[in-house]
């Protein structure tokens, strides 16, 4: 009599134990695609904000002389640089506004001013 109390209590608790486990795997499921979903926003934003950073850093660029296809603005070709940045090595520009800064700032230290 004994062993089947038991197995009757045991028996209920395995299955509340089970609902249980399948409920949580059904939460952990949701939260995998509520993540996906999320990263694939964020990545998206990333993507963007990339985009507009290069914008901006180009349009820095132009506004303060230079051409949107890398030239100085002086009529150089590419791989002649004016005086006041001869030491530069031509690339093909920044592509953010913190690298636009440090390379205005390499060129003021290279130009003296």
């Amino acid at each position: 009599e004994w062993q089947g109390i038991f197995a009757s209590r045991h028996s209920s608790e395995c299955e509340a134990l089970h609902g249980r486990l399948a409920g949580l795997d059904a939460e952990e499921s949701s939260l995998r695609s509520t993540l996906t979903s999320l990263q694939r926003e964020l990545e998206e934003a990333n993507e963007q904000r990339r985009a507009k950073d290069a914008m901006k850093a180009t349009v820095e660029f132009i506004s303060e002389g230079g051409s949107a296809d890398g030239q100085a603005g002086d009529g150089n070709p590419p791989g002649e640089s004016p005086d006041r940045l001869g030491a530069l090595p031509l690339t093909p520009g920044p592509t953010s506004p913190a690298s636009f800064a440090a390379w205005r700032e390499q060129a003021g230290s290279i130009g003296g001013g």
